[in-house]
């Protein structure tokens, strides 16, 4: 094997220096096999010194690492490949690297992948690289015999060292025209069934080794975990998408419900506690017993004021005419007619209209517990936008008497500072407690304690 001179002149200058050092020798050398392929040696020797010490020459050996040296090089590539498909999102520029990254490698006329078009007929040319600029088609037909059928059908991977006299495989007419002798053709697989084909061809026959179809069906198998990853990840989204389709619904439908609720509040029963209420003003002075109509009257007013407020926190109409603050208002005036406690009321108005349908069923059932549960005296309310996570906290001032239906059983206390994806209900001492829930996409609302985002914007509801 022979160096070029420059190489030459470099290994010189090592050896000087390792003898000037005193220092083995160790370094690669880029040379040329006898028939011009290009290898690789490992250099090394050791100094050797005269009688009184003195340096004066260097003993050693050189050994052929072409092999080795490829060996490395590929694993490494595909170790790149493999964090790159990890972080790449665009799945047509992770087929394109892979490409580009083999025909650098193995150093080949062509290398193309392809993703087999639905019904198993033609495939459309995802990647495509070559020693010049390439031009394909956009779709090529699979021919029945051909070597990427051959592919598809076996799943494993297909070597021809010449195309041409090769018995079990058909020459497609692209390939003759591209010249192809030699090819060597991978499965990129998926779950169910191959996503495609990954590939390289020569205008040379025996042009591909058992190694490089062991390096091919490497950067295969990494391409085939990137597609099954994405495909997992559209099923994921659809599931997503479908949950937030079905709280839509229920949201719509609790919304109906409450409707009806409230307008047969409205039309029946209330209307009969109005007439009942002017007859007994009509029975006034009338020779009764005055006072039990008035304590009568004065009750029934209570009643209907109190089936206004349950009407208007059911009806949805509080929501769409009023906004999310108003809706949230009519729902804590109905809670406190029960829980008698004081409460304050804050909505950011960039958090208003997102999602306020949810964050109103949330806040009826989260104030309700509040109210009849956590003995509590102060509630505060706030609705505000957070960049990174969705929390929901109800601080509280609970009674020093614990009532006796509350559960024995608490949490422990926890920080005001709560994982993504946690809600909090109030315990009791002014304490919240976390239980996990599914994460909602940015920008995120949620209710949050003591602190008014708007000066001034806040509602106060006394006692």
């Amino acid at each position: 094997m022979v160096a070029d001179t420059d190489e030459q002149l470099s290994v010189r200058e090592s050896a000087l220096a390792a003898l000037a050092s005193g220092r083995p020798f160790a370094r690669r050398v880029r040379a040329r096999h006898a028939d011009g392929r290009p290898r690789l040696l490992e250099a090394r020797a050791d100094i050797v010194r005269d009688a009184e010490g003195k340096p004066v020459g260097l003993q050693g050996f050189a050994q052929d690492v072409t092999e080795l040296a490829r060996a490395e090089e590929r694993q490494r590539l595909v170790a790149e490949l493999g964090q790159r498909a990890l972080e790449e999102r665009d799945l047509g520029a992770l087929l394109k690297h892979a490409v580009d990254a083999v025909g650098r490698e193995v150093g080949v006329d062509g290398v193309g992948a392809l993703e087999v078009l639905p019904g198993g007929e033609r495939a459309l040319l995802r990647a495509v690289a070559g020693r010049g600029p390439v031009e394909a088609p956009r779709t090529i037909p699979i021919e029945p015999g051909g070597v990427v059928d051959r592919a598809l059908t076996l799943r494993e991977p297909v070597v021809s060292a010449d195309l041409l006299t090769d018995p079990e495989i058909d020459i497609s007419p692209l390939e003759r025209q591209a010249g192809t002798r030699s090819v060597a053709v991978v499965v990129i697989d998926d779950r169910t069934c191959p996503f495609g084909v990954h590939g390289a061809m020569s205008e040379h026959p025996h042009q591909f080794s058992e190694e490089d179809a062991v390096f091919l069906a490497s950067i295969a198998n990494v391409l085939s975990d990137a597609v099954e990853r994405r495909a997992a990840e559209a099923e994921i989204a659809e599931i997503s998408a479908a949950r937030g389709r079905l709280v839509a619904q229920a949201i719509d439908a609790e919304d109906r419900a409450r409707r009806s609720i409230s307008e047969a509040l409205h039309d029946g029963a209330l209307q009969d506690l109005l007439a009942v209420r002017n007859e007994l003003y009509a029975m006034a002075g009338h020779g009764g017993d005055d006072r039990a109509l008035s304590a009568t009257q004065g009750r029934l007013t209570g009643i209907v004021a109190r089936l206004r407020d349950v009407m208007s926190a059911l009806h949805p109409t509080m929501l769409q005419c009023g906004g999310l603050e108003a809706a949230l208002l009519a729902v804590v005036e109905q809670e406190r007619g029960t829980g008698e406690f004081e409460a304050h009321v804050v909505v950011d108005p960039a958090a208003a209209g997102l999602r306020d349908e949810l964050l109103l069923s949330l806040a009826r059932e989260l104030l309700a517990n509040a109210s009849r549960h956590a003995a509590a005296s102060r509630v505060d309310v706030g609705v505000h936008l957070q960049a990174r996570r969705s929390s929901c906290a109800w601080p509280t001032t609970a009674r020093a008497t614990r009532p006796a239906a509350w559960p024995r059983r608490s949490r422990p206390a926890r920080s005001a500072s709560r994982p993504a994806g946690s809600a909090s209900r109030p315990s009791a001492g002014g304490s919240t407690s976390t239980r996990p829930r599914a994460p909602e996409p940015t920008p995120r609302r949620g209710f949050h304690a003591i602190g008014d985002v708007r000066p001034g914007r806040g509602r106060n509801l006394p006692s």
